[in-house]
């Protein structure tokens, strides 16, 4: 278990309820969220900035096409700005594991707070694409029930992404959630 003071460099805590105890906090894997968020565009942008590179070529000293072109390179911008900005988003977000739910924190212009408890925790999967290969991590899509009025309406999933060692915190959360009254996947199916 967590104290307070172990958390005091890695921002504040969420709140939380009584007798609820923080235990574990993580974050994505730094190199492997950057380059997941960066790599995800890469390709169509070198492909525009190779077709507009060559209108450019051919352009010469002529205003309006040059600004035409700057506003045709816009997924180039959109995928730089999108490798710029991830670094901030990787700083903003946050994976809260506590004895009665996970608490999921991100954002940066409008942070979100999403939690879910571990008793409504029906299937946890574990994903490893080939980025998380070549970075050491993985994803965990975590699946579970919500109620309106009492009654199990629908389901829905978080995603904890690029983890360092996502397998010990699936089976965390998996014993978490069958102490808590979870059904398994077998009831719930």
């Amino acid at each position: 278990m967590y104290h307070e003071n172990d958390f005091d460099s890695m921002g504040p805590l969420p709140q939380l309820a009584a007798g609820e105890h923080i235990l574990w906090r993580g974050k994505p894997k730094k190199s492997a969220y950057i380059a997941d968020k960066a790599l995800s565009m890469l390709p169509i942008a070198v492909f525009w900035l190779i077709f507009d590179l060559n209108f450019l070529r051919m352009a010469g000293g002529n205003a309006f096409l040059l600004v035409f072109l700057a506003v045709h390179m816009m997924p180039v911008w959109l995928w730089l700005g999108s490798a710029v900005t991830s670094v901030i988003q990787w700083r903003n977000e946050d994976y809260f594991l506590t004895n009665k739910r996970i608490i999921i924190r991100k954002g940066v212009l409008s942070p979100q707070r999403q939690s879910v408890f571990l008793r409504d925790v029906h299937d946890i999967r574990l994903h490893y694409g080939l980025l998380d290969r070549l970075f050491g991590s993985g994803d965990i899509y975590i699946n579970y029930a919500v109620h309106r009025r009492g009654k199990h309406r629908s389901t829905s999933g978080y995603f904890l992404l690029n983890l360092q060692d996502p397998q010990n915190l699936q089976e965390r959360i998996e014993l978490l959630a069958m102490e808590a009254g979870a059904p398994s996947n077998q009831e719930f199916y």
